[in-house]
C-alpha cells in the first residue's frame, strides 16, 4: 500500500525534488487586463546581453510548450529583462554612510563593507503590453533566491514557471 502511494506521488510530480526547485523561486505576478489563451507575443529584450538572449530563447521554448506563439507582427509585446542582483563584485572596500552622507574608502582592505550583499541572485522580469495603446496588460518577476545561483542553469525552470503563470492568467475566467 505504501509502495503504491509513493509510486502515485512520484508519477504525479508531487515528490520533494519537484517542490524543492519551485520553493527556491519567488514569483510575483500582476495582471491589469486580459489576453487570450494561445495569444501571440512580440518578444523584445530590455538589454542585448548574452544572458538576456539565453533567457529569451528559453522563454520562447516555454511559451511554445504552453500553446503561445511569438512573432514581430504581434499586437501584444513582451519585454524581457534578465539580471544578476546582489552581486559582491565591485569595490568591496567602499561604504556609504547615510547619516553623514559620506563615502568611506579603505585602501588595501579586501573585507566587504558592513551591510554589503554577499552572493548573488538571479531575476527575470517580463512586462506584457499592447503595442497600439501602450497599456500594460501583465507583469511578472521571478527571482531565484538561492545565493550563487547559476543564471544559465536555472533559466529553463524559471521561464517554465513564468509560462505556467501566463497560462493560468489566460485561462477561463480571466
Amino acid at each position: 500500500m505504501l509502495f503504491l502511494l509513493l509510486l502515485v506521488t512520484a508519477s504525479l510530480g508531487l515528490g520533494a525534488p519537484a517542490r524543492a526547485q519551485d520553493d527556491e523561486f519567488d514569483l510575483q505576478v500582476t495582471g491589469y487586463g486580459k489576453f487570450s489563451p494561445g495569444a501571440k507575443f512580440g518578444l523584445e529584450m530590455s538589454e542585448n546581453t548574452e544572458l538576456s538572449s539565453f533567457v529569451q530563447a528559453r522563454l520562447k521554448e516555454a511559451l511554445e510548450h504552453h500553446g503561445f506563439t511569438y512573432g514581430k507582427s504581434a499586437q501584444l509585446v513582451m519585454t524581457i529583462s534578465a539580471e544578476k542582483i546582489g552581486s559582491n563584485e565591485g569595490p568591496a572596500s567602499t561604504t556609504y554612510d547615510q547619516s553623514t552622507a559620506q563615502f568611506r574608502l579603505s585602501m588595501g582592505d579586501d573585507r566587504p563593507p558592513a551591510g554589503a550583499q554577499i552572493g548573488r541572485q538571479f531575476r527575470i522580469t517580463v512586462d506584457l503590453y499592447d503595442r497600439q495603446t501602450g497599456r500594460y496588460i501583465w507583469r511578472a518577476r521571478i527571482t531565484d533566491t538561492r545565493p550563487d545561483a547559476d543564471p544559465f542553469a536555472v533559466s529553463r525552470p524559471m521561464t517554465e514557471q513564468l509560462a505556467k503563470a501566463m497560462d493560468l492568467w489566460a485561462g477561463p475566467g480571466h
